[in-house]
């Protein structure tokens, strides 16, 4: 089979029976988090080239590894409420995306939702900047659950919300910035418009998973965790879709 510039195979962590690739070698690749492959509750081995790897150190503070989380599967599981699990990645997120883009997929389980804050920032992070307002979040939204995208900048929090179908199921979470525009999609729909974003502010904090500034938790099982410090939609037209075929089958999202 003949791949067109810029994609190479590699073998990935696999379910039985899942697919056999992703575009890894797509500009801009960063970090590149499993549950089935170099997870332990103290550190979680990234499987990219970038040694991006997340840590807790602090056994009250570590997360447990659920078994079948997603099929045969396993998950990492935060307890979203205090003492807050959560791991740190060794390197702030200004080594992860830049200013103006980025691409994360994530996949995820919420347990539970706290009420809705009416900004991001004070939500239950799964993935954020420690001291800043960027991240990802679950938001309890009125009764109705939503994974929120986030993108912090001078005149304000950008917000991008979307409702799951419930919790306690697994979805796949995609947020994207470009062009002035942060973009999101859950599981199988269609992104639609960009939202107004300029460039993201405070990116020199250290990214914590499965909490904000150790405070905000999410109470989710997180499976997968992807992130490209370029807009991969632009860069290299299809990986996005690629990619996120490659966890949905892996990862059993709508």
């Amino acid at each position: 089979m003949r791949l067109r510039p810029g994609i190479t195979r590699r073998c990935a962590p696999l379910a039985a029976g899942g697919p056999a690739w992703i575009p890894s070698s797509s500009a801009g690749f960063i970090l590149w988090l499993e549950s089935d492959s170099g997870l332990t509750v103290s550190q979680w081995t990234d499987q990219s080239s970038n040694a991006n790897h997340a840590v807790q150190a602090t056994g009250a503070l570590q997360p447990t590894i659920t078994a079948n989380a997603f099929g045969t599967l396993p998950g990492l599981t935060f307890n979203g409420a205090a003492t807050y699990q959560y791991m740190q990645l060794t390197k702030a997120l200004s080594a992860l995306i830049s200013a103006g883009a980025y691409t994360m997929l994530a996949v995820l389980k919420p347990i539970t939702a706290t009420a809705s804050s009416g900004s991001s920032y004070l939500n239950d992070a799964f993935f954020a900047e420690e001291g800043g307002y960027f991240g990802a979040y679950i938001d309890a939204g009125a009764g109705t659950p939503k994974s929120v995208a986030g993108n912090y900048t001078a005149t304000g929090d950008t917000l991008r919300k979307k409702d799951l179908v419930g919790l306690n199921q697994a979805f796949l979470h995609m947020q994207r910035h470009a062009g002035g525009n942060l973009y999101s999609s859950l599981n199988s729909d269609a992104e639609g418009a960009g939202t107004a974003s300029t460039n993201t502010d405070s990116l020199s904090g250290a990214v914590q998973i499965g909490a904000r500034a150790t405070t905000l938790g999410s109470n989710s099982t997180i499976g997968a965790i992807l992130v490209w410090n370029v807009d991969l939609d632009t860069q290299n037209p299809g990986d996005l879709a690629l990619a996120k075929a490659y966890l949905k089958a892996k990862y059993g999202t709508p």
